[in-house]
Formats: structure tokens, sequence, C-alpha cells
């Protein structure tokens, strides 16, 4: 199982730590022009308050320099979607071509269980998409500090949040420390569960058709996700009218509303959780039962 992750884990690194760091010079780049376009925002808005008439105060450099910058700001989001794409794609990439393909005649031979298959491309699915996305945020997070502001750093944005937190733990105390786990544990869960709805549109696909697995996985994917996407919508417009919701916004007492909001992010947690589950049984099984490479 270790060396079966440890190949999993490699055939991905190199890809990912490449498009790494290409993403965070975008980030760099997208901070250096979200400054300057703030710079000369800046200027002309002292112009402004000062009483005098800014109209034809740009000059041609900064009307230049302001396209350019714009164009880099685009491109630095364009990157960033990019980056996440291309690293889903090879994840999936390598669960279709080791699974599916010619490797999978050597995969099913190898001294492991399918069960240990799968998870093994569960784990490596996660690890690299959980490392995708804590790399935006970190490019997010210093594009919002380092950029947004005429002064290096963003001290005013640094102390808005720095209150919101503080404003927070002296209004529920300790509970916020609850909550951020249990929104954490909600966020691992639904990764988990959008990893093994990917793998189970390709699983299917693979069993369903002999030629063009990827064409009717990608199929199987946008009906799942249209399905998805109708019964959440329903799912959320059913609860705002419910009068469960209702009742809860007639609670006053403190540690009863602490309760209801732990028992609810509990329960979507527990939820997505069981949705994972079932995904990855049906995967199992689908690779035990259905699954023929002949």
């Amino acid at each position: 199982m270790r060396k079966l992750l440890k190949h999993d884990l490699k055939s991905v690194f190199n890809g990912w730590w490449i498009s790494s760091l290409s993403v965070l010079a975008f980030f760099i780049v997208g901070t250096v022009c979200v400054k300057e376009i703030t710079i000369i925002e800046q200027k002309y808005q002292s112009l402004l308050y000062a009483g005098q008439d800014i109209a034809g105060q740009h000059t041609t450099s900064e009307r230049i320099l302001t396209v350019l910058c714009s164009i880099g700001l685009m491109l630095t989001f364009v990157a960033a979607a990019a980056y996440i794409i291309l690293n889903l794609i090879l994840v999936l990439r390598r669960y279709y071509t080791n699974l599916f393909t010619d490797q999978g005649y050597l995969t099913f031979t190898l001294p492991v269980s399918r069960m240990q298959i799968l998870f093994s491309k569960l784990i490596m699915g996660f690890i690299y998409m959980l490392a995708t996305s804590l790399v935006v945020g970190i490019g997010v997070v210093g594009f919002s500090v380092f950029g947004t502001s005429t002064e290096f750093v963003n001290t005013e944005l640094l102390k808005q949040v720095s209150d919101f937190f503080k404003e927070v733990y002296n209004e529920i105390g300790g509970m916020m420390f609850v909550y951020i786990a249990e929104v954490i544990l909600c966020g691992i869960s639904t990764l988990v569960c959008t990893i093994m709805f990917y793998y189970s549109c390709i699983t299917v696909g693979s069993v369903l058709v002999k030629k063009f697995k990827i064409l009717v996985a990608i199929g199987i994917y946008y009906i799942g996700n249209m399905v998805i996407s109708f019964a959440t919508w329903m799912f959320i417009l059913v609860f705002i009218d419910s009068s469960f919701l209702n009742r809860l916004g007639d609670i006053t007492d403190q540690a009863l509303i602490h309760l209801s909001a732990n028992a609810l992010l509990l329960l979507v947690f527990g939820a997505i959780a069981l949705i994972a589950a079932a995904l990855y049984c049906f995967n199992l099984h689908l690779l035990n039962k259905k699954l023929n490479l002949a």
C-alpha cells in the first residue's frame, strides 16, 4: 500500500510543483499590477478630494500602465483557474490510465487488493487537490495583503480581519474554534466526495463502453452534475421555507442556539461523508464485479 501510494504521488508531483511555482509567479505579477493600479487611483482620488479637476490628468504612461496592469490581473485570474483545472486533470489522468488503460493489466496483478488500489488513488487525489487549494489560497492572501494598498502591507485589511475574529470570539467565546473545526470537517468531506464523484464518472464510463471512455465519462459527469445541482437548489429552497428554519430563528437561549448550529453542521458533515462513502463503495463494487479489461 505504501509503495502504491508512493508511485501514485510521484506520478503527479512533477506537474504539480512546476504548475504551483508558475501560478505563484503569476500571483506575484498580479499583486504588483493591482498595487500599481491602486497607487494611480489613490493619486487621483487625492486630487478629487482636494477639489481639483481630474479630467485629462492621467498621463499617457499612466494610461498604458493601467491597461498593462489590467491585462496582468486578467492573466493572473486565468492562470489560477487553469492551475486548478490542470491539477485536477493530472489526478484524474493518473486514475484513468493506471486502472482503465493497458496499465490496468499490470496494476491489477500487483499483490494488493482493489480496495487498497482505490484508497491509494483517493488519498493521492485528496493530497494534491488540497495542496492545490492551499497554493491558490496563499496566492489570494498575498494578493490581498500586499497588493490592495499603497503601502507595502495592507494594515487596514489585517486590522479588519483581526477585529472580525475578536468580535466573534467576544460574542461566542471558545465555540468559535468548534465552528471552525466543523467547517473544516465539512470542507474535507466535500473534497473527498467531489474526488469520488469524478472517479465514479470515469469508472462508470469505463465499465459501460470499450471505446470513447473519456467522452462517456464526461457525459455522465455533466448529467450527474445537473442532477446534483438541481437537488441541492431544491433542498436549499425547501430548507429556507421550512418551519425548522423559522423555529431556529425564534430561539433566544444562547446554549440552545450553539447546540442547534453544531447539530446542523455535524448533520451536513455526516450527510456529505455518507455520500462519499457510498460513492467509494460503488466504485469498489464496479472494480471488483463489473470491470472487464479483456
